[in-house]
């Protein structure tokens, strides 16, 4: 009886590891693909244009939002200290006592293919310009653990993102509707 129970909480807790690494990996891909257009919209159009002209322009922001984009990715997560958030985050994103994460570095071979960019992992940021191929906006993000409360309906994570000339630093809050990972709140901490 005892060996029926200890197996079945075995595996009952490597089911919910697996559902962490799964929600993680989902989150970062949906970041990445959002977070990595380094390009602005297009500015408005001029007055009286046409609606075929319109057309023309919300097809050109489309197709901009949609274009591939060169990633690099730090593999290795850092700590995301609740205490040192500014008050202005939703107490329902202030999850220090949640879960995250067992995995210590991130596989980016297996979410490269899931997202919509080429992403390539590397070391540092220092390795900017050294990688050849990567574009003109060569992003380098870089995650922190990420947080989950207790039923996994709520995330949190800091987000540094750089692209060699200029970065910031951004803290994502994160809800799982319908079974859909969606960023609900962003908080820029710092530009540089």
């Amino acid at each position: 009886m005892k060996l029926t129970l200890l197996l079945l909480f075995i595996s009952l807790n490597g089911c919910t590891d697996n559902n962490i690494e799964t929600d993680t990996s989902k989150i970062i891909i949906l970041v990445v693909d959002r977070k990595a257009v380094p390009l602005p919209p297009p500015p408005p159009p001029p007055p009286n244009v046409t609606e075929a002209e319109m057309l023309k322009y919300h097809k050109t922001v489309d197709s901009m939002y949609k274009l591939k984009r060169k990633v690099r990715i730090i593999p290795n997560y850092f700590g995301l200290d609740f205490s040192k958030l500014t008050g202005t985050v939703p107490d329902k994103y202030m999850i220090p006592e949640g879960r995250f994460s067992n995995k210590k570095t991130i596989d980016v071979n297996f979410i490269n293919g899931q997202s919509r960019h080429d992403l390539v992992s590397v070391d540092s940021i220092v390795q900017y310009g050294r990688i050849q191929g990567l574009g003109n906006y060569p992003w380098t993000f870089r995650f922190s653990n990420i947080h989950f409360n207790r039923d996994r309906s709520v995330a949190a994570l800091i987000l540094h993102k750089n692209t060699g000339e200029s970065g910031s630093v951004v803290f994502l809050g994160l809800e799982k509707k319908d079974g859909q990972w969606k960023i609900s709140y962003e908080k820029e901490l710092e530009i540089s």
